[in-house]
């Protein structure tokens, strides 16, 4: 959790089943038996494409320890499954759309499309259409949306959830844009819940810089090595 205003929630979601047909999704891992209400459709069929060659880059042992602690780890779990999306990430944003938040998560999109080969990240129409649901909204909203989130938002002004198996299917996430009052710390949050939500799911102590630091910062772009697992993740 982050210190002082607790931002990211990072919940041991990952391996939870989903049941295209059903309302709910579960999980069972160790001793952990968590339900959410299934919030929208989710599409299976997968995007990917198998013959996209991966890139060969040679990394530095920071760039190694970093993908190992950010993309590895969960905040509730000692687990270390590594997940991410194989299919493309359709985006719906679900009630308020401020323009200045909405204009900074097109260049959000943008920029992450640049970085990431085999999937693409757009925005759809219709929530029936979306296998990722964004709020810009109060906690008690979020929790409307997302039930299970309701013993979490008090301590966090953003979080996200994800579920899957093998890979990420579907996720949600919220930026509380009411008590969250200052723009860049609404970018930030933005920033880094829906990244989290591609599979990036821990916080670390490690880069100041990182967006995915522990502590409160209202940091808006990504760091050198923020790019760096993020390609890491997606395209090796």
């Amino acid at each position: 959790m982050k210190t002082l205003f607790s931002l990211i929630l990072v919940l041991s979601l990952a391996f939870f089943v989903y049941e295209k047909n059903k309302t709910s999704i579960i999980n069972e891992v160790k001793n952990i038996a968590q339900t959410i209400e299934s919030g929208g459709g989710t599409k299976n069929e997968s995007t990917q494409n198998t013959n996209y060659p991966k890139e060969v880059v040679e990394h530095s042992q920071e760039a190694k320890d970093y993908f190992s602690e950010v993309c590895e780890g969960f905040e509730y779990s000692s687990n270390k499954q590594v997940l991410k999306w194989d299919t493309d990430v359709k985006v719906y944003v679900k009630g308020q759309r401020p323009d200045y938040l909405m204009a900074e998560f097109e260049s959000i999109v943008d920029e992450l499309n640049s970085y990431i080969n085999p999937i693409d990240i757009k925005f759809v129409n219709s929530e029936s259409d979306a296998n990722f649901v964004v709020m810009f909204s109060s906690a008690s909203d979020y929790v409307a949306y997302e039930p299970f989130a309701a013993n979490y938002v008090d301590g966090n002004w953003g979080m996200f959830i994800i579920a899957g198996n093998k890979s990420i299917v579907r996720a949600s996430m919220y930026v509380d844009i009411v008590r969250c009052t200052g723009i860049d710390g609404q970018k930030h949050l933005l920033r880094e819940e829906f990244t989290q939500g591609l599979g990036l799911k821990n916080d670390s102590y490690t880069y100041p810089e990182s967006m995915f630091y522990q502590k409160w910062t209202t940091t808006t772009e990504y760091a050198p090595i923020d790019v760096e697992i993020i390609k890491m993740l997606y395209n090796e």
